[in-house]
């Protein structure tokens, strides 16, 4: 995947890139009220709306540089300057200024995992860059014949800020009140200064104030593509599994915030580090599904590389080659690091899981469907790799096919 993305950045990375004047705001933004309130489950004990706005600086980026005429310069005019959310004295709080700030001077455990990764110590802000030094008119994406010549930019662009930057921001709150629990600073157990605090900001950033540009946003589309999910207790809705079990580390990292219990912080701290990947693998193996499909039809796989690099990079980012066989293996490499890395194989799912009802997919609507299948058996392999007695059944299983005969 690397190895196509660069060859995009190539025709562009000496283009000029336009910049925005901004001008004179006649308003700004208000932050809601975030005090008592429920979030997707979660009661914020302070007031933190203005966390809550930053997905949407994200989802007005993304927004520049879809379609036909995809805005560079408003992007980087959000990313550089903001939109969404109010800062002090009529300024406005945007997403560069957490990617470059000071807070490098001590950088925190999770962020260094990156650092020394990457060695790039502004990692997040390089990723930004490095999404918009293409330009619409040398991309081959545009090339190719997509709808909108800036879509895998945007892409990338978007998953980047997600993956890099806010999964990054929301640890940064986590480590920073699991610091003052550690620490016993002062105030550290007050709901509206201390380490409490830190927990709603994390949240804020997490959920947002919608659901767009959010990571709870792709939490949501990955659950229901790979059927992680399962019927609320009233059996009125689908919950996503990762995001209950995202949910269930914060309140419980909330409460030993309250307690200054620095033990019960820290577990909740490792535990969310794991979940907060799970939607980034499931995009990453989505993706790869994706280029493998186009590549065996001889079609573009323009698109589906991008967003995998984009998915990719946010738990790993170096990613050797992109054809079928890469794709595959990088599933399969995924597949076998993810007990490794603490993550129960069943809130990841599998692709193209069918749910029946609501969610569970239960089997009476399973035998309801095989009984409508032939009977003479015409063995498929499914794209799952198992092989089925027929197409029907491969279907009614959830999967599609990937040829005749077995696996």
């Amino acid at each position: 995947m690397l190895l196509a993305l660069a060859m995009l950045m190539a025709a562009s990375a000496t283009a000029a890139r336009p910049m925005a004047s901004r001008g004179l705001l006649q308003s700004f933004p208000v932050a809601p009220n975030t005090t008592g309130v429920e979030n997707a489950g979660f009661v914020f004990g302070s007031e933190v709306g203005t966390y809550t706005l930053i997905p949407q600086d994200i989802c007005d980026i993304s927004s520049a540089l879809s379609g036909n005429n995809p805005d560079f310069a408003t992007a980087m005019d959000i990313y550089e300057q903001g939109k969404n959310v109010p800062g002090r004295n009529n300024t406005l709080r945007n997403l560069k200024a957490f990617a470059t700030g000071a807070l490098y001077a001590t950088p925190l455990p999770f962020r260094l995992t990156y650092i020394d990764y990457l060695s790039e110590l502004y990692f997040m802000d390089a990723a930004v860059e490095e999404a918009l030094t293409l330009t619409p008119a040398t991309t081959s994406a545009q090339a190719s014949g997509l709808t909108g010549p800036g879509a895998a930019v945007g892409s990338v662009l978007k998953l980047s800020l997600q993956g890099l930057l806010m999964v990054n921001y929301v640890m940064h709150e986590m480590e920073g009140g699991l610091n003052k629990t550690q620490t016993g600073a002062a105030n550290n157990t007050d709901p509206a200064r201390g380490a409490p605090h830190n927990v709603d900001e994390a949240w804020g950033l997490y959920a947002g104030a919608g659901v767009c540009g959010s990571i709870l946003s792709l939490v949501t589309e990955m659950s229901k593509a790979f059927g992680a999910r399962r019927d609320s207790v009233d059996r009125t809705k689908c919950e996503s599994l990762t995001h209950n079990a995202i949910l269930a580390a914060f309140k419980k990292m909330y409460a030993a915030a309250l307690a200054s219990d620095a033990t019960a912080f820290k577990k909740g701290r490792d535990s969310l580090a794991s979940l907060i990947a799970v939607p980034f693998i499931q995009g990453t193996i989505k993706a790869a599904a994706e280029v493998s499909r186009r590549v065996g039809l001889k079609q573009s796989a323009v698109l589906p590389l991008a967003q995998g690099y984009g998915y990719w990079r946010a738990v790993e980012p170096l990613v050797a080659a992109v054809d079928q066989d890469a794709a595959d293996a990088v599933t399969a490499a995924l597949k076998a690091a993810v007990p490794k890395m603490g993550i129960p194989p069943a809130l990841v799912g599998g692709l193209g899981t069918k749910q029946y009802l609501q969610c569970d997919g239960s089997k009476p609507a399973l035998d309801r469907c095989l009984a409508k299948c032939p009977t003479t058996p015409k063995t498929v392999c499914g794209a799952n790799g198992k092989t089925y007695r027929t197409r029907c059944a491969a279907l009614c299983y959830g999967t599609t096919v990937r040829r005749s005969g077995k696996c």
